[in-house]
This record gives structure tokens, C-alpha cells and sequence, in this order.
């Protein structure tokens, strides 16, 4: 049997795979395996997609790439719960980044409500706010719209939020 060492190219980690004979081992690059991932979620294919990102092991499984991945399963098999978790932990790797913000307010409302979700846009805008015209929009028309709030207020957000 033949081993080739998980060693490094281009700066991204190995994994290894037994092939079909068993008789020797491949290397496949994690970026292949977001490729793959990307793949089979384009497809619809969720089951082969979680599969391929589980194969990612080590600190490479938390980085933001294979978190934004896990995002787009969860949100395609509608696993709110599970959403928020990653969406959250995104937030939170990168709280520049208005996509896990956004992503975790959007999970919270389909798991728990617009009130919660509101709570989690609230939360980002003192880091986001100012440069988030999407975050900007949800925060201030959102309750608007579901609350009867003031459709002034909603337009006015909508304003700055343009300006953004």
C-alpha cells in the first residue's frame, strides 16, 4: 500500500482517500472539496454536499469558506437551528462581514420568530451598520412592515440605506 503525506500546496491542507482498490491513498486538496461541495449543492444533491464538507478535518472544518458552505446546506435543507449555530459562529470569526449577520437574523426569524430577529440586526449594527445598506434595510423597514410601524420611518431608512 502506498501513502503519500498529507503535505501542503499552495497553502491549503490534504486529506486523504482510499480509492476504489484499497490498495493506495490520493491526496485531495480542501479546496476541492469546497469545489465538490459547491457542486453538489448546486445540484440539490445536500446529502453528498454534507459529506463532502465532513470530510474537511482540523481548524480547516471552522474556517469562514466551509462555514459560508454549511450556511448555504443548512439554508437549502431548511435546518434553521443549526443556521443560526453556523451563521453565528461566522458572525463572530468575522464581525465585518455582513453575510453571517444577515444570515443568522434571517435562520432566527425562521426558527424563533421576527422578534428574535430583530434582537440579532440590533446586535450587528453597531459593527455593520454604517456600511451595510442590506442590514440597514431589515433593521429599520422590517418592523415596520410587520408591526405597523411608521411608513416615514421605513422610507427614511430606505434613503439611507440607499445612500449606502
Amino acid at each position: 500500500m502506498e501513502l503519500i503525506s498529507p503535505l501542503r500546496n499552495d497553502g491549503l491542507f490534504w486529506d486523504t482517500k482510499a480509492d476504489p482498490s484499497g490498495d493506495t491513498f490520493y491526496m485531495i486538496p480542501i479546496k476541492r472539496h469546497l469545489e465538490y461541495a459547491t457542486g453538489y449543492l448546486a445540484l440539490g444533491l445536500l446529502d453528498d454536499a454534507s459529506d463532502e464538507l465532513e470530510m474537511i478535518q482540523g481548524d480547516e472544518a471552522l474556517s469562514a469558506d466551509v462555514m459560508r458552505l454549511r450556511m448555504d446546506l443548512y439554508h437549502q435543507a431548511k435546518h434553521w437551528d443549526l443556521l443560526v449555530a453556523v451563521a453565528k459562529a461566522l458572525a463572530r470569526l468575522r464581525p465585518k462581514e455582513e453575510q453571517g449577520w444577515i444570515s443568522w437574523a434571517w435562520a432566527t426569524r425562521r426558527h424563533k420568530g421576527m422578534p428574535e430577529a430583530q434582537k440579532v440586526l440590533l446586535k450587528a449594527e453597531p459593527t455593520i451598520g454604517d456600511t451595510s445598506s442590506s442590514l440597514q434595510s431589515r433593521v429599520l423597514c422590517v418592523p415596520t412592515r410587520r408591526y405597523g410601524g411608521s411608513h416615514t420611518s421605513a422610507f427614511n431608512g430606505v434613503q439611507n440605506a440607499y445612500r449606502l
